[in-house]
């Protein structure tokens, strides 16, 4: 193989590897289960320090690469994962916790 079409190789494999890990904002809503907002939920990206609140009306954004997972938690409710995926907006719902002791 040439030189030439070896270095050609080579630029467009490190551009598409770059391309496909760069981050990305990310916004959404996070709302129970009637529809109603969660204000001061968490977002945070998993695996990394990055976290954020969701603002009053349930609103956030985060930085995150595609393949992320955004690790969603709030008092009063269960800690769920969503994929950040290609899309640019997620709304997330949120199960309230029950109460009370199970048997």
């Amino acid at each position: 193989m040439s030189k030439l079409k070896l270095s050609t190789l080579l630029f467009f494999l490190f551009a598409v590897t770059s391309a496909i890990a760069q981050t990305r904002p990310v916004t959404g809503t996070v709302k129970d289960e009637t529809g109603a907002p969660i204000p001061g939920a968490t977002i945070s990206v998993k695996g990394t320090s990055i976290a954020v609140k969701a603002d009053s009306t349930g609103v956030f954004n985060v930085s995150a690469d595609s393949r992320d997972l955004l690790t969603v938690s709030a008092i009063g409710y269960s800690t769920e994962d969503f994929e950040t995926g290609t899309s640019g907006a997620l709304n997330i719902i949120l199960k309230k916790m029950r109460r009370g002791w199970t048997k």
